[in-house]
Parts: C-alpha cells; sequence; structure tokens
C-alpha cells in the first residue's frame, strides 16, 4: 500500500477498535430492491448482513436466477464470476457479453442504451471485450495495483464496478454510490473521534461519490466531505479524471478491507476466504450507504463538540 498520514495510517487501528460496536439503524425505504422496507438496528458491522436486501433475478445459460438476502445474493454472484473467468478464458467473445449482460440485469441497470451496455456491445462486435477485461483483472489485482497506473482502465461506473470486481482474483470491491458514501461516512467518523482538524480529506482516505442524494452530510452537516465528482446543476463530471479517480478509489478500499480483515480473523469468518470475506465486507457498507444517517446513533453532541457515544451503546 502506498504510503500514508500519520491520520490515514492511524484508521486502521480505529477500524479494529470499533467495527464490532458500531451501531447501524437501518432505516430503508419500501422500493423494488428492498420491498417492504426495512427498519433495524444492528451493533457491529457484520450483522449487517442479517439484513441484507436487494431483490434481483438475471437469466445466464438458459437458467433463471433470482436472490433477495445475502446467502442467495452471494451464491449467485460466485456463479455468475466462475462463468465470467472461464469465459474470458477460452476465449469465447459471445459468452463473455453473455454474463456481462446478465451482471447489468443483476445489478438492476436502469437504461440499457445508456452507460455501460452501449460499450460492451461495442467491444464484442471489435471482438476486443475479453482482451480488455484480461487487461483490467491485471491492472485492478489488490495484490500489484500501482495507484499511478491506471492509464488501463478506459471505462467506469456503478456497472462497470460490478463486472471488474466479479472479474477479479480476489476480493476487489464492488464501489457503488452506496459503498462510497459508506466508507467515507466511517472516514468522517474515525476524524471526528480523534479530533482530526481537516480542511480536506487525507487523499489516501478520500472517497469520492457521485449520487448527490448521498452525502456524509447526511450524518454530520459540518462533516469534511470528499471533494464531488459531479456537478449538481449540469450532472457533469467536474473533470477529465473521473475514471482514473474512481479506480483508485475501488483499489484504495481494497487495500482497506483487506488489512482490516488480516487484523480482525474473525470478522465475517463464516464467509470463508479472504476473497468472499472481502464481498461481505462490501455488501455491509453497501446496506449502510443507503443513507448514512444510519450511523447517527455514534455521534454525541456536547459542548459543541463530536463525541465517540459506542461506549454507551
Amino acid at each position: 500500500m502506498e504510503s500514508q498520514s500519520n491520520e490515514s495510517t492511524g484508521v486502521f487501528d480505529w477500524l479494529d477498535v470499533s467495527l464490532s460496536s458500531l451501531q447501524i439503524n437501518l432505516k430503508i425505504k419500501s422500493s423494488r430492491f428492498c420491498q417492504g422496507g426495512l427498519n433495524r438496528t444492528h451493533f457491529g458491522i457484520s450483522s449487517v448482513l442479517d439484513s441484507y436486501c436487494w431483490n434481483s433475478i438475471f437469466s445466464l445459460g438458459g437458467i433463471t436466477f433470482s436472490s433477495s438476502d445475502w446467502s442467495e445474493t452471494n451464491k449467485n454472484l460466485e456463479i455468475i464470476s466462475d462463468t465470467l473467468k472461464e469465459a474470458i478464458s477460452s476465449g469465447t467473445s459471445s459468452k463473455v457479453y453473455e454474463v456481462c449482460c446478465s451482471i447489468l440485469d443483476w445489478g438492476g441497470d436502469r437504461n440499457p442504451n445508456q452507460g455501460a451496455k452501449p460499450i460492451l456491445t461495442k467491444l464484442d462486435r471489435q471482438g476486443l471485450l475479453a482482451e480488455y477485461l484480461k487487461t483490467s483483472r491485471n491492472v485492478f489485482h489488490l495484490v500489484t495495483a500501482d495507484l499511478s497506473e491506471l492509464s488501463r482502465i478506459q471505462y467506469a461506473g456503478s456497472m462497470w464496478t460490478k463486472i471488474y470486481s466479479l472479474n477479479a482474483l480476489d476480493g476487489l470491491p464492488i464501489y457503488d454510490s452506496r459503498v462510497a458514501v459508506a466508507i467515507a461516512a466511517l472516514v468522517e467518523l474515525f476524524r471526528q473521534q480523534n479530533e482530526y482538524v481537516w480542511t480536506e480529506v487525507p487523499p489516501s482516505l478520500e472517497f469520492f461519490y457521485v449520487d448527490p442524494n448521498r452525502t456524509v452530510n447526511k450524518l454530520d452537516l459540518s462533516a469534511v466531505a470528499p471533494k464531488g465528482l459531479l456537478n449538481r446543476k449540469t450532472g457533469r463530471y467536474v473533470n477529465n479524471n473521473f475514471v482514473y479517480q474512481w479506480s483508485s478509489c475501488k483499489i484504495r478500499l481494497g487495500w482497506i478491507i483487506e488489512e482490516t480483515l488480516s487484523r480482525q480473523v474473525e470478522l465475517f469468518r463464516e464467509s470463508g476466504s479472504l476473497a468472499r470475506r472481502s464481498h461481505a465486507f462490501e455488501a455491509a457498507l453497501f446496506m449502510i450507504g443507503y443513507d448514512v444517517q444510519c450511523l447517527s446513533g455514534n455521534l454525541r453532541l456536547s459542548r459543541g463538540k463530536f463525541y465517540w457515544a459506542m461506549s454507551t451503546g
């Protein structure tokens, strides 16, 4: 992992102490992905998986798969991941494209005429899709990833992140808007507990998010938020480095998750391998990211300062 400031290095010690006692008050409105909504309180990040909800259906190889809870989702994603890797290994371009489209269906792709789908179709027609996914797998490999060598990643976004992660040989996290704002909120809790006075988030801990409806300021209006990547009025990216910055966040989050799990061997232990434990961690962040106000029970306002309130529950 790249060299880091004292503040960013200290986040691992903070995670060691805090993750098992986090108070997480999930209040999620009913939607097609979470029918009936949720209103549950959890203590400890691992218990959040008990409330994981993502209602999804997709077809693969003529078979229809559906899932809603974490157990079902995890099994289906293992099937998709294995099928994608086999298709890439065999060089069967049509199969690679089919699996990628199944991933988009699972992920809830809202508009197949925009985003990842047209690019996937173009790469498939050019016979370049499998080769690009081989290249991106090597770039994103967490053990060897280099943040200064990300120019070979050409595409980013909420659907591409799912394809990259399911194509990975390790626990490379899915870095969508919910996961992004959840890890950004944990960084803010870390800052407040240690009473760091930041004018901006240290680069190694800056996790960008693009959905203006999900922001760390919903946790605390005075939060030191990461720089936005979108202009809220125009909906356009504010600079030309989006793919690089998004790729950097994806890798850095993977490093944090793996380091945390290597320190806390019991965390998500029931999931099995480090890669599976990493995806379980990511899934918990996903649920937190629906609305990071669910973490507000961990803060106490007293004499104008925020204090850590975990010890009192």
